[in-house]
């Protein structure tokens, strides 16, 4: 059995919510503040480890992730109910 272990974070930024990376693939996929989603591909494991550490996470990623190659998701919609999924 194959288990992708995978290091995800929630941040305090004003561009980026979270990120999600699985080293073994070297995808980082990052929830921007606004909802959108992104898939990066070819993201080394230091690379990852290098932007948890930067002081500005929007300036690092600006500058060091932009140019991955990249796929953006769509985001997953789910009516509002009255909490009964049955509705």
């Amino acid at each position: 059995m194959n288990v992708q272990s995978t290091y995800g974070q929630d941040w305090v930024s004003s561009l980026i919510k979270s990120t999600d990376y699985t080293p073994d693939t070297q995808q980082l996929l990052v929830t921007f503040n606004n909802g959108q989603q992104y898939l990066y591909t070819e993201v080394t494991e230091e690379e990852y480890q290098n932007f948890c550490k930067a002081e500005s996470k929007g300036s690092f990623f600006s500058k060091n992730f932009r140019t991955k190659k990249f796929t953006k998701l769509e985001a997953e919609t789910k009516p509002i109910t009255d909490g009964n999924p049955e509705s």
